[in-house]
């Protein structure tokens, strides 16, 4: 019974993460997902927020193209998101 106990909760505990990752991807614009993915992560690996956000070359060419490509609207949803990233990774910038 204990084993089923916790593989229902990692069971849930997965699927919430999914749908937690999902949520964030789809609130994305996706002019500001085209900029992240054509700016040079300097070294950084995608996944690493961490890094991404400490790379100020990388944070400041992907909001330059953000503001160059994307409409007021999805400017401010990027910009609030990337913000919301990086605080969580720990490295808090100004958007």
């Amino acid at each position: 019974m204990r084993f089923s106990k916790a593989l229902l909760l990692t069971a849930l505990a997965t699927a919430s993460s999914a749908s937690v990752l999902m949520w964030r991807r789809q609130d994305i614009p996706q002019c500001a997902l085209k900029c992240r993915a054509s700016t040079d992560p300097g070294g950084c690996d995608l996944d690493d927020s961490a890094c991404l956000c400490k790379n100020e070359d990388f944070v400041t060419n992907v909001k330059e193209c953000i503001t160059d490509t994307c409409d007021a609207d999805d400017v401010a949803t990027s910009l609030e998101i990337i913000e919301a990233q990086c605080a969580a990774a720990g490295v808090p910038i100004d958007a």
